[in-house]
């Protein structure tokens, strides 16, 4: 078997399961971070938004955010998982946990 096919079959995909796992995983917390980012600089974005309702009380927008962001962090997982799948076929492909 050449020595290239080796590294490319066997070790990269094995090297690879740790970053693309916590790439996913990070993704909430870049959401979360654009809070602090937007209100220490003075940027007018979804991070600041929320900081305002979070000092004013505004609940409904804050629940509006929730509902807004629960998406993101259900649908990193649905994405994380054939990446992963490919890389490491031990780990089940599915979506929804039994």
């Amino acid at each position: 078997m050449p020595y290239r096919r080796v590294i490319l079959r066997h070790a990269l995909r094995n090297a690879l399961i740790v970053p693309v796992t916590l790439i996913f995983l990070e993704l909430n917390g870049v959401l979360s971070q654009v809070v602090v980012v937007e209100v220490f600089f003075q940027y007018a974005g979804f991070g600041r938004m929320l900081f305002d309702a979070a000092n004013f009380g505004d609940i409904q927008v804050l629940q509006a955010a929730t509902r807004w962001r629960w998406p993101f962090a259900v649908g990193r997982n649905c994405y994380r998982t054939p990446p992963t799948f490919f890389l490491n076929p031990r780990v089940p492909l599915r979506l929804v946990p039994t």
